[in-house]
């Protein structure tokens, strides 16, 4: 059975939705290479809105920011081996104002020498 956890940021005050439009890189698709995953999302926001966001991948490497660094950064990171597997949020008509991420759960490793499970993070 796997297990998922969840974590976000949202922003107080009016509903405003994330314009790509706005990108450095306006690609809308994410390419991820084979035995690489998503493990964090960063990004900047203001009072109103988020104003960009980037993947931070396994393997260390960066998928290209969209948006415009803007405001204070945030960072949605999980657990050591941690995957990313699903988004949520909330935004209007015209900006994102609220991302949450949804975690797999930790990788479990067995140890047979001792015959008992032991969970490795």
């Amino acid at each position: 059975m796997q297990l998922a956890r969840s974590t976000s940021v949202g922003i107080r005050g009016k509903n405003t939705h994330f314009d790509s439009n706005n990108s450095l890189d306006s690609d809308p698709f994410i390419m991820i290479a084979g035995g690489d995953y998503i493990e964090a999302v960063e990004g900047t926001y203001t009072e109103s809105h988020i104003t960009s966001i980037t993947f931070r991948m396994y393997k260390g490497g960066m998928m290209p920011q969209y948006g415009r660094l803007n405001g204070m950064p945030f960072s949605l990171r999980g657990e050591r081996g941690e995957k990313v597997i699903g988004f949520y949020g909330r935004s209007s008509d015209v900006h994102l104002t609220a991302l949450g991420v949804h975690f797999s759960a930790p990788p479990l490793a067995f140890s047979f020498r001792n015959k008992s499970p032991i969970f490795k993070y």
